[in-house]
């Protein structure tokens, strides 16, 4: 961008002069009188822009339609100063304003003057939007959504103003922050942004030297452990090979592509850090794994000192190292994966925490990117009560030297509350102090209309159970996880009360009605998944009728509306790997309502457990396989669990009887460490003492699945007499070396014993 020098030179002059004044609390007595931008819908103001650059001038014209919009008044665009002018300008060459950085800007108001600068166009523009927002009252509450309210008179008092935001980049992902109208106003960085800066993004090591290409010829490239080489885990960094490989590569990678700032040199997303004796002596030498990553990591960052070499402090690497700080020009990317959402994560700062490992990193470094998580992953449409936490977080994450935030939500998908969850975040990310209730409130009462007092008490009731109960809200949730706290059936009943009332209070206002219908959605979703454990009469997806189980019509009625609801409000995926969509959870429920209570002969008969299965997920304990309610695919509902241990029951059917058939689910849901048993063996007995074997069955789901799945295992045989039936499980007692949770304890769940 160009300035006129003689503008330059009046403008630094005026600015210089109005700072001194202004600190010297005398600038607001010198103009007693109003700045009079428009008076009875007419204005003598000129926007002065004189550059050529698209952003700059984009930003003038939206400040002409924006007062003409308010005021009627119509402002012209001029390359030279009027009488009466809002300059749009940047401090070219002048230090004093070094401290704005790239993205701060000032807006003052000088005699008869309006002043709008950054040190480049795009901090101008923002300061553009801030005085659109705050001085004409404009609110862009989301991408389709634009408040602007009218009025003749747009006057305000003399002021100097300077903002300089919290952080150096500030992403949202969620899908109004991928829109640029809103990205811009609201001061974000969107996608492109970060493809532009961003040569290599996370979990880089095998882009580098990858096991397809290497590990036969070099296995010693690779992780060393428990005596051998492991392909699909990470790089062996003492290794100077590895080190000369990555560095070659990234030198011809940069000079392909040599406007990226940010190359990542990263550990891949599994755990199985190398314990080869030199990796071990780096481990031991710098405080563990993550002191070893950061020795790695410096030696390829003074090889390109003109670039930031990213990395990851994640799982393994999460704690700060000792004895060792990254370069100047290393970049430390920080993750949240493993926190709770129902409290600040500050409030944990013991070994081994979240917040001590950040609050460490912060000694060692200013350069830290921070990768926070906003949105329960495995459910988008279930409520997530997560509002209360996100100032307190970040104003954490800025006060240990957090520079850079990435905000993750459900991306370009549709997810529960996503409208406000945006705007709150976008306010925060520029200014952590802002008073986010008096935001939150403003965004609910220009957002829902008359509904808005129903959605505040629906919203802030909800919040307040979950912090009162203690509950828990993980990203990786389901609706369940909230039956005690947050959602119990009690609850449920007050929160349909009360968007009842937010819907009748809208009569003839269809937008806003949509929107109480989108924030219903996520309520109905609850109700509806929650009922599928039938947990009391009203909320139970099976009833009896004449001594028969059969689906309950109202919930038939609910997966109808919920189905609706997703395809009205946009919500084309219930979790992030993309499915199901909403007619895909449709037959999935359905599928459901089928097969989900099963009438046979072991229902209600007591179960014998030769090995006890886990207490960590309370799904009715001894009855859950022989309840009738069979599992989805949830692996919280219904399904008993065994950590570490083969699944051996049997069940007293309570008199001999004819038995031809034994068949019983099992899921597999990797992210969970829960795999399907190897097989399933079943036999039988008269009188609980001697068994004889009726039949096995073996697994045909393989080991390695990209999502959960259930697999029904069916033993048929010759009709027998029998009274007790074994079912017996071979399975995984521990995590494969392929599995991010090598060598942990792992799972199988099953739900109901079918016996016929």
């Amino acid at each position: 961008m160009t300035i006129t020098n003689n503008f330059r030179k009046k403008f630094l002059g005026f600015l210089l002069i109005s700072m001194v004044l202004f600190q010297c609390n005398s600038f607001m007595q010198t103009h007693d009188e109003d700045c009079d931008l428009v008076v009875d819908g007419k204005s003598e103001y000129v926007i002065c822009c004189d550059t050529a650059d698209s952003v700059c001038m984009s930003a003038a014209k939206e400040l002409q339609f924006y007062i003409k919009e308010v005021s009627g008044a119509e402002l012209k665009i001029s390359k030279t100063p009027g009488p009466m002018t809002i300059f749009l300008g940047e401090f070219a060459g002048d230090t004093v304003h070094d401290e704005l950085g790239d993205d701060g800007f000032i807006i003052q108001t000088h005699f008869s003057n309006i002043y709008i600068s950054g040190n480049n166009c795009l901090s101008t523009a923002y300061g553009v939007y801030s005085f659109i927002e705050e001085y004409l009252g404009v609110k862009k509450l989301s991408p389709d959504e634009t408040i602007i309210p009218k009025n003749k008179n747009i006057r305000f008092k003399h002021f100097v103003q300077k903002e300089i935001p919290a952080f150096d980049f500030r992403q949202i992902h969620i899908v109004n922050g991928y829109n640029p109208e809103f990205a811009l106003w609201h001061k974000l960085h969107d996608q492109s942004v970060r493809d532009s800066q961003w040569g290599l993004y996370v979990h880089t090591f095998k882009t580098f030297i990858s096991p397809e290409k290497y590990f036969k010829s070099h296995p010693e490239y690779f992780t060393f452990q428990s005596g051998e080489r492991i392909a699909d885990a990470q790089l062996c960094l003492s290794n100077e090979d590895v080190f000369t490989i990555i560095r070659d590569d990234l030198k011809k990678r940069i000079a392909e592509n040599p406007k990226a700032i940010y190359w990542s040199v990263s550990q891949n997303d599994t755990y199985q850090p190398c314990q080869c004796e030199k990796c071990l002596a780096l481990d031991k030498k710098y405080g563990g794994p993550s002191g070893t990553l950061i020795w790695f990591v410096n030696r390829i960052a003074k090889e390109f000192p003109d670039k930031q070499i990213s990395t990851l402090a994640y799982q393994y690497t999460r704690h700060a190292p000792k004895n060792i700080k990254p370069e100047p020009n290393v970049n430390i990317m920080l993750c949240t994966i493993e926190c709770d959402r129902n409290r600040p994560i500050s409030e944990d700062q013991s070994e081994g925490s979240f917040a001590k490992d950040i609050v460490d990193w912060g000694k060692l470094t200013d350069n830290i990117y921070l990768w926070d998580y906003v949105v329960q992953f495995r459910n988008y449409a279930d409520p997530f009560p997560n509002l209360h936490v996100l100032q307190p977080n970040i104003q954490f994450f800025r006060d240990n030297n957090v520079k850079l935030m990435f905000q993750q939500g459900s991306g370009n998908a549709v997810s529960d509350l996503h409208d406000l969850k945006a705007y709150m975040i976008a306010k925060l990310l520029w200014n952590p102090d802002v008073d986010i209730e008096k935001v939150k409130n403003e965004f609910i009462h220009l957002y829902y209309g008359e509904a808005a007092p129903y959605i505040k008490e629906y919203i802030d009731l909800m919040h307040d159970e979950l912090v009162k109960s203690g509950g828990t809200l993980n990203i990786y949730g389901y609706p369940w996880d909230g039956v005690k706290t947050y959602l119990t059936p009690k609850l449920l009943d007050k929160y349909t009360k009360i968007l009842d009332n937010a819907e009748l209070s809208l009569k003839n206002s269809p937008n806003y009605r949509q929107r109480v219908k989108n924030v219903r959605l996520s309520l109905e979703f609850a109700i509806l998944e929650i009922s599928k454990r039938n947990i009391t009469p009203k909320y139970s997806v099976f009833i009896k009728e004449n001594g028969q189980w059969i689906v309950n019509p109202e919930m038939k009625t609910r997966l109808d509306n919920i189905v609706k609801m997703a395809k009205d409000a946009g919500l084309t995926m219930f979790e992030e790997m993309g499915h199901p969509t909403p007619d895909e959870y449709k037959i999935l429920t359905e599928k459901f309502f089928e097969t989900g209570m099963a009438n046979h002969l072991a229902v209600d008969k007591k179960v014998q457990f030769i090995n006890k299965f886990s207490g960590k997920y309370d799904v009715g304990g001894e009855k859950a396989l022989t309840d009738g309610l069979k599992g989805d695919i949830d692996f919280h509902c219904n399904w008993l669990g065994f950590e570490a241990t083969n699944m051996e029951i049997v069940i007293d059917l309570e008199k001999v009887t004819e038995v031809k058939e034994v068949s019983a689910d099992f899921i597999q849901d990797l992210v969970y460490w829960i795999w399907i048993p190897d097989n399933m063996e079943v036999f039988l007995s008269e009188d609980g003492k001697e068994f004889k074997k009726a039949g096995e069955v073996k697994k045909k789901t393989p080991y390695k699945t990209d999502k959960p799945v259930i697999e029904t295992f069916t033993c048929k045989f010759p009709a027998k007499k029998a009274r007790y039936i074994k079912v017996k499980t071979q399975n995984i007692i521990a995590c494969p070396d392929w599995h991010k949770g090598a060598g942990g304890k792992s799972w199988i769940f099953s739900d109901e014993v079918v016996v016929r």
